[in-house]
């Protein structure tokens, strides 16, 4: 509320994917079953045309050719698809009547293929046969504690606290406080009780007290 008013809290920005790690081992296989496919198919060619005695030779050309190809345009265009020169986001603060923009701030440009922490045990994951990736949205959802302070978490594992205290229409870092949770924010926002507010990340919940 603002002045007897409502506020609408809108968070936006880009949403980081898959860890290079994966993306690179995922890459390789299907490289080497892309270009094992192709290598048998040119040695089934050759011994369709009466020269069995090349398979071999095709085989062994046919192989890295095929895996070089496929691990090429699926590598590149999983970076363009993932990484368009980094993960802007803001978050805006609107007059819920009027539409008329009250504040807004812009937070460090994400620079990872991957949102924070995703890229780490990844092996351990799979080997458990839990999930192995969290990829929430950039953004969990925002939400307001009874002080009117505005909470959002982020992909880069940071969670905002945004408080406008003087009104001014803009906000000064003094006015913004963050915590470190190691992890990207999930999906969802914060829990609040009496005293009380909890916060997940992908892999820990956090509860603050005052």
């Amino acid at each position: 509320k603002d002045g007897g008013g409502h506020s609408l809290v809108m968070n936006s920005g880009l949403q980081a994917g898959l860890p290079p790690n994966f993306v690179a081992g995922l890459c390789a296989i299907l490289g080497f079953v892309g270009g094992l496919v192709l290598a048998l198919c040119l040695g089934a060619c050759r011994c369709l045309c009466g020269r069995p005695k090349r398979f071999r030779l095709c085989f062994a050309l046919g192989l890295p050719f095929g895996a070089a190809c496929v691990l090429a345009a699926l590598g590149g265009s999983l970076y363009i698809k993932q990484f368009p020169g980094g993960f802007p986001s803001e978050v805006q603060v609107l007059n819920a009547s009027t539409g008329e923009l009250q504040w807004r701030y812009e937070f460090p440009v994400w620079e990872t293929l991957n949102v924070r922490a995703d890229d780490e045990g990844i092996l351990k994951r799979i080997g458990s046969g839990v999930q192995p990736f969290c990829i929430p949205n950039g953004w969990g959802s925002p939400s307001v504690d009874a002080s009117g302070t505005i909470w959002l978490g982020h992909q880069s594992g940071l969670v905002y606290g945004f408080r406008d205290a003087n009104k001014d229409g803009a906000l000064t870092q003094a006015e913004v406080v963050q915590f470190d949770m190691t992890s990207s924010s999930t999906h969802f926002g914060g829990a609040y009780a009496p005293g009380m507010m909890v916060w997940t990340s992908c892999d820990t919940v956090f509860v603050f007290k005052e």
